[in-house]
């Protein structure tokens, strides 16, 4: 099997389809929205709730809750691949650049484990999936790319975005069907005939973060 590459804290990711955030995650400031976020891309489109929930005793640093909600806006089904979605499902920017040091770092070995028939994600139409995610750290990652003007380029590196100071800030989200390792030509023997998944890059709505506690180092 080849190798892949991963930061390290992208392998304390946990995901858990089918449930949102809670209602008031949803009640934050509406942030105003660069020209391509938002917007449905071949039908798909990508709506983000978060919440920044400060360090409690006992954890080893903040939590970031996430709930991607994909809408299939379209009058057939939509499949997307799941596989290796650390890598598909990512930040795509974080500002004001006052609130943030960016720097940069080498990806780091890992090994993935084959890719199975639940990595198939079908969304029939006219309706939605959702995805949660919580991670834990004040950092937040683009593997194996770089946000310039909250577009995110391919890359060898990982940009990283470490929250330096409490207040508010905005984060956007990206689906990428392409990039690092997105063959999926495995994963696509298990699809019907004349099936193919969906292709492209969709952005989300921006969200404001409130981040009202930084761990004391």
């Amino acid at each position: 099997m080849s190798h892949v590459v991963v930061p390290c804290s992208l392998l304390v990711l946990a995901l858990t389809v089918g449930t949102a955030l809670t209602p008031d995650a949803r009640a934050q400031d509406k942030p105003k929205a660069l020209q391509h976020e938002g917007k449905p891309v071949n039908g798909l489109r990508l709506e983000v709730a978060a919440k920044f929930v400060p360090e409690e005793e006992g954890w080893g640093a903040p939590k970031l809750e996430t709930a991607f909600t994909f809408h299939n806006e379209t009058d057939k089904e939509i499949l997307l691949d799941g596989y290796s979605i650390a890598f598909r499902l990512i930040l795509s920017r974080l500002s004001p650049p006052d609130a943030v040091e960016t720097s940069s770092m080498q990806t780091r070995p890992w090994c993935p484990n084959a890719p199975e028939q639940g990595h198939v994600i079908r969304i029939p139409s006219g309706q939605k999936h959702v995805i949660t995610k919580w991670q834990w750290c004040d950092t937040l990652e683009i593997p194996f790319g770089k946000s310039v003007d909250g577009k995110v380029s391919d890359a060898d590196t990982v940009q990283l975005f470490k929250i330096k100071q409490t207040g508010k800030v905005t984060v956007a989200f990206l689906y990428r069907s392409d990039g690092a390792y997105s063959d999926g030509a495995d994963l696509a023997k298990s699809l019907k005939p004349g099936e193919k998944f969906w292709s492209g890059r969709v952005y989300s709505n921006p969200v404001i973060l409130d981040v009202s506690k930084l761990r004391q180092r």
